[in-house]
């Protein structure tokens, strides 16, 4: 099934892109599971300032992730008016681009057991296609 794109804000020295993941146990709620990617060209000190200021979440409950090779990421779960939700966040710099992709999905009775490791898979796949591991040296 294709990702919908509920929101896209593009400027020349920042782009974001937010899609819905279909998710069958969210239909008829106000619940979703989403992706956010957003990307910032380095050079432009304005955009090298935002990035920076997106840093991944602390605090006590979250976790460090290794989701893929070369990004940092942190994941941790938290309310959403009456739902649970994974929050996971990841970030990485690619010669003169940031790069920052969030992903949140409710914790629904209807999911699919499996449904937590298919949206990490998702995370896995979105990160590794915008930015390959980098070269052993």
């Amino acid at each position: 099934m294709a990702w919908k794109v509920v929101k896209r804000k593009a400027e020349a020295q920042r782009a974001l892109f937010v899609f819905e993941i279909p998710n069958a146990a969210a239909e008829g709620t106000a619940e979703a599971s989403t992706m956010a990617v957003e990307g910032f060209d380095l050079r432009d000190a304005d955009a090298k300032t935002v990035f920076d200021g997106k840093m991944l979440p602390a605090g006590p409950n979250v976790q460090s992730r290794k989701v893929a090779e070369g990004w940092d990421c942190s994941s941790y779960i938290t309310m959403h008016e009456m739902t649970t939700y994974d929050f996971w966040a990841c970030r990485r710099t690619v010669k003169d681009a940031g790069v920052y992709i969030t992903l949140a999905w409710p914790h629904l009775d209807g999911n699919p057991p499996n449904y937590a490791k298919q949206m990490r898979s998702a995370l896995s796949d979105m990160l590794t296609s915008v930015a390959p591991a980098p070269p052993h040296s």
